[in-house]
């Protein structure tokens, strides 16, 4: 019985080998024309999906619908700024999200008030450094192993209006 299951296995397996060699036509042609072959093959895939053809209204507007979510990814993705696209990198990269245009479209405009209003670095040196003091007498000293100014003693030009 188990020789008989093993001959039918056998049997089974070359005929599913003979089938797809012979479906393929490969055996037939030379390398030349398998390459022209599969050229024309991915060129009219290319051409059906470039240029579709659709079966009725319902088709259309279901690919107009999904082509324009797919443009409307792109033109966000290609229209976020250099500064900000390493944020929005730097943020997924840190929560572990892969980096797909997709996921950094969808993060900058979820988003998007934040990443337009980040300071750039020079703004918060600004908000870190006071403005300057004016009148102001300032003295070096050391404070753990950096060198920082102290303000010893300011006044303004402000005076109060006397009546």
């Amino acid at each position: 019985m188990k020789r008989l299951f093993e001959k039918l296995s056998m049997c089974l397996i070359m005929l599913i080998v003979a089938v797809t060699v012979s479906s393929c036509d490969y055996m037939k042609k030379t390398k030349s024309e398998i390459r022209h072959d599969d050229s024309l093959m991915v060129s009219k895939m290319m051409q059906d999906i470039d240029n579709p053809t659709f079966t009725g209204c319902s088709d259309v507007i279901e690919f107009q619908r999904s082509e324009g979510q797919w443009r409307h990814q792109d033109s966000v993705f290609f229209s976020i700024p250099e500064k900000v696209m390493r944020d929005v990198v730097s943020v997924l990269e840190k929560s572990g999200k892969p980096l797909t245009k997709m996921s950094i479209s969808n993060e900058f405009e979820m988003n998007k008030h934040v990443y337009l209003n980040l300071p750039d670095e020079q703004d918060q040196y600004n908000a870190v450094t006071p403005p300057d003091i004016p009148n102001a007498e300032m003295v070096d000293t050391i404070i753990d192993g950096k060198r920082v100014q102290i303000v010893q003693s300011s006044s303004t030009n402000i005076t109060t209006k006397e009546d």
